[in-house]
């Protein structure tokens, strides 16, 4: 945890100001992540605003709002210094996440890697978490993917995967899950879920963002289906991903992506099991139950 930086010190009004920034949730986020480019120039500001005030815990040791936030938001180069650090934040904290591929021969031994460590399995990067100019939380890749493709069959995959969520390996303490393990989408169950879940109307309980066709819902809905072997005292439901760190949902998001749905080449390079030495791809074979 030390090499997350919550206090930073930005230029304001000719002079250092100190900020802290706040570890947000994916309830923070969820509702609102995607571009904000293909919305109305209203919309565009108020949710800039709203980032910029959500991006602090606290500004020159004070809640930010009011006169306080207007003068912040009139200052660009003050904006753009908490909007790269809570990048950096961000960024940082999810790249701390650990997948671990079970052996699919001994069964025992196993492979971790890190998101860096599955693009190098893959030859493509992770899904973005954050927009290029830092403005605004991406929608996940989990609830955008299109059409699976086939994976190479004359390699071994592994028999199993598991995860250690950033916060847990940071020692941050989180109100969701922290570890579990990852496994194909049964579709059926995934509908069940969508039905069980989707708010068809306004709702004093559940919020507007979890229906049909909005990416952080569909995507928080395969969450709980493609993961098991989680706290036994917890039922998985939307509500347990809403309060979790940002970062832990958008690891768990780039690790399920990485590991069951995206293209995997041909020649891909293997990994070799600590245990009995034989290759293998630390990834799944498939992405949604068959």
């Amino acid at each position: 945890m030390s090499e997350l930086q919550f206090e930073i010190d930005i230029p304001f009004e000719g002079r250092s100001a100190r900020a802290r920034l706040r570890l947000l949730a994916w309830g923070d986020v969820a509702a609102t992540a995607g571009p904000l480019e293909a919305t109305s120039p209203e919309y565009r500001e108020r949710q800039f605003r709203s980032s910029v005030f959500r991006a602090l815990e606290t500004f020159d040791g004070k809640k930010l709002f009011g006169k306080r936030l207007d003068a912040l938001m009139a200052d660009a180069p003050a904006v753009a210094a908490i909007l790269y650090a809570r990048y950096q934040l961000h960024t940082k904290l999810r790249a701390m996440g650990r997948v671990f591929a079970r052996c699919p021969r001994c069964n025992a031994g196993e492979v971790e890697l890190s998101l860096l460590g599955l693009f190098n399995a893959l030859g493509v990067l992770p899904p973005e978490m954050i927009s290029a100019d830092f403005a605004c939380f991406l929608q996940p890749a989990m609830g955008t993917f299109g059409l699976l493709e086939p994976r190479p069959k004359n390699v071994h995959y592994a028999s199993q995967l598991r995860f250690e969520l950033p916060s847990k390996i940071a020692g941050i303490p989180s109100p969701g899950i922290t570890s579990g393990k990852l496994r194909p989408i049964d579709y059926r169950v995934e509908q069940a879920a969508m039905e069980k879940w989707e708010v068809h109307e306004v709702s004093v309980t559940a919020p507007a963002w979890w229906r049909h066709g909005n990416a952080s819902f569909e995507a928080t809905l395969r969450y709980i289906v493609g993961t098991y072997d989680v706290d036994p005292t917890m039922e998985l439901t939307p509500d347990v991903f809403v309060k979790m760190p940002a970062a832990d949902v958008y690891f768990l998001d780039a690790a399920y992506w990485c590991t069951h749905f995206a293209t995997v080449p041909e020649h891909a390079p293997q990994r070799t099991c600590p245990q009995c030495q034989t290759s293998f791809l630390p990834l799944s074979q498939y992405g949604y139950a068959t």
